[in-house]
């Protein structure tokens, strides 16, 4: 797009924009009256004003007066010797000069005209955009006078680029500028539709920000350009209202554009509320400023707002690159760009520079430029939020994930395990049993199976409550997980006070071994038991029963097995284990 632009523009400089041989012989030469009060007639007296008062000005500068109260007065002096063109025109390149009273004719007698962007459009000779009043020619000496009288409103003036056209020029070059400037707003209405667009994607707050800047700058850009006042408000002089409501719009929606895009209140909290601090201040000082059309005054604050604010944004741009914010390298590079079109179009205006190529189009190829970067790096920017954003997804997917597992497991131990003890319930055991016997079937190996029953359990919670019967059971629990030699054994809860133990791998004198241990660890623990006649602490019994019978592998026939020999350790006393004997003769 920047391209296409500037070749428009190159087309433009090298087919219209070539001085005629009348615009060749102008002559240039300004008086500065602080009265004001000088009229056309004054000028030309030579009394009133003396030769030696007028100041040559060179062709190939722009005049520009500065700041200033009084009033200029310009004389123009060229030679026409083309008869064969019907009328040549004074085209004054420029659409924001307050007052502009022009006079054209021969010494004895003027036209006037009254123009200036205070002024109604309507009133014009020629309808175009900028300063364009018809010369008219004095056909015995060859020679033309054009006095100008130039006035501000409130001291600011702006430059004053004459030339010189002719009626086909001045043609070709209405038809060529709308077609120039068409294609400029066409390029900003295309990345504000795109933009537009991507907010709808992403939401993205500096999206609204940066299509807020956009149009007011083109707002602005149309109201300087002369279009408004041709187009929209012709009987009607608020040009300079407008001018100072975009001015304020697109430079303050570029400060909250540019904290918002750099993300400088994560970055630098301090900088943030600095910026945000003049754009308020500058907002509020404009806005009565405007209101009283104090057009001076609110472009002397305006700019001494926006230039600590242009100071602060490189600063703050450096110290995003350095903590490499996503998109700064783009902003960056915009507002280079940006900054060198202003400071070559700025030079120009003030009379600086030479009105060439690049200086007339220097501004407006710089907002080109920096919108299309600054669209990449939203571009850029947006791509970066969206992948953070599935990065984010995807943790917070695989932290629910993990949530989600933790509660299946939770919820898988908890339709395995005992509430009470921990261990494992009937019906897990069960389901354990069933896998090992198998194994253990398939490698000719022993099982054992060891039930345990707390004595005299039922006195224990008469005497000491069912609070304290939790708390015995939970530490019994404890003590045959502890004893149990290997991580392949495993107990349950049977029921109510008994337990059931396998012990895979292991024969009838080792499981009375570990039988023993369990017996003797939870009379070692001491729980008083005041009510128990088999000892003055908690005791156990315990029935053994093994696979010694290689065919008999059945769960329920080896736990009956168990409990009888659990009924003839409570036969014997209690407080010690049975081992089930299959010829007990």
């Amino acid at each position: 797009m920047i391209m296409v632009y500037i070749a428009i523009l190159l087309l433009q400089e090298n087919c219209f924009c070539k001085p005629n041989d009348v615009s060749a012989s102008l002559k240039l030469q300004y008086f500065e009256d602080p009265s004001g009060k000088l009229s056309v007639s004054d000028i030309c007296n030579s009394e009133t004003v003396s030769p030696g008062k007028w100041i040559n000005h060179p062709v190939d500068r722009t005049l520009n007066f500065g700041i200033s109260n009084s009033v200029f007065w310009i004389r123009c002096q060229f030679n026409i010797q083309d008869y064969d063109t019907n009328q040549y025109y004074l085209h004054i390149k420029s659409s924001v000069i307050d007052y502009l009273d022009i006079y054209t004719g021969t010494k004895n007698s003027y036209e006037e005209y009254m123009l200036g962007d205070r002024r109604a459009f309507s009133e014009r000779p020629v309808n175009y955009r900028q300063f364009v009043v018809p010369v008219k020619r004095d056909y015995r000496h060859n020679q033309s006078h054009v006095y100008i009288r130039v006035a501000s409103y409130d001291g600011v003036h702006e430059s004053v680029p004459i030339s010189i056209i002719s009626g086909d020029e001045l043609r070709r070059l209405q038809t060529f500028d709308i077609f120039k400037n068409g294609l400029f707003w066409g390029i900003l209405f295309f990345m504000i539709i795109l933009s537009i667009a991507l907010f709808f994607i992403v939401k993205d707050r500096s999206q609204i920000l940066f299509i807020a800047y956009v149009i007011s700058f083109g707002f602005w850009s149309f109201v300087f350009k002369g279009f408004a006042d041709m187009f929209f408000w012709s009987d009607t002089p608020v040009s300079n209202t407008f001018l100072m409501l975009s001015v304020l719009g697109f430079g303050t929606f570029m400060g909250w554009f540019s904290i918002d895009f750099l993300s400088l209140n994560k970055v630098y909290p301090t900088l943030n509320s600095i910026i945000k601090n003049l754009l308020i201040f500058m907002a509020a000082i404009s806005v009565p400023l405007i209101l009283l059309d104090h057009y001076r005054l609110f472009f002397t604050e305006f700019m001494i707002q926006i230039l600590a604010i242009i100071v602060l944004l490189p600063v703050s741009t450096v110290i995003c690159l350095k903590r490499k914010v996503v998109g700064s390298r783009f902003y960056a590079c915009s507002w280079l760009m940006n900054f060198v079109g202003s400071f070559l179009y700025i030079g120009k205006v003030f009379g600086f520079l030479p009105a060439t190529f690049l200086t007339e189009n220097a501004f407006q190829i710089g907002i080109i430029f920096q919108a299309s970067v600054m669209l990449i790096g939203i571009i850029v920017r947006i791509y970066a939020m969206m992948k953070k954003a599935n990065q984010d997804l995807e943790a917070v997917i695989e932290k629910r994930t993990a949530e989600l597992r933790l509660a299946n497991e939770k919820l898988q131990e908890l339709s395995i395990k005992d509430p009470l003890t921990g261990l494992y319930n009937r019906r897990y055991f069960q389901e354990q049993y069933t896998i090992t016997a198998k194994i253990h079937d398939r490698s000719n190996q022993f099982l054992s199976i060891l039930i345990i029953d707390v004595d005299f359990f039922k006195q224990f919670n008469d005497l000491y409550g069912h609070v304290e019967g939790d708390h015995c059971l939970q530490k019994i629990a404890e003590i045959i997980t502890r004893s149990l030699p290997r991580k392949s054994d495993f107990c349950a809860r049977y029921g109510g006070e008994e337990f059931i133990i396998c012990l895979p791998g292991t024969d009838a004198k080792h499981a009375c071994f570990v039988a023993e241990r369990i017996r003797v660890n939870v009379l070692s623990e001491g729980i008083p038991h005041a009510k128990s006649s088999a000892a003055e602490v908690v005791t156990i019994s315990i029935g053994i029963c093994d696979t010694s019978d290689k065919n008999e592998k059945d769960l329920d026939r080896l736990i009956q097995k168990a409990d009888e020999s659990l009924y003839m350790a409570k036969n014997k006393g209690r407080n010690q284990y049975c081992l089930y004997n299959e010829n007990p003769g």
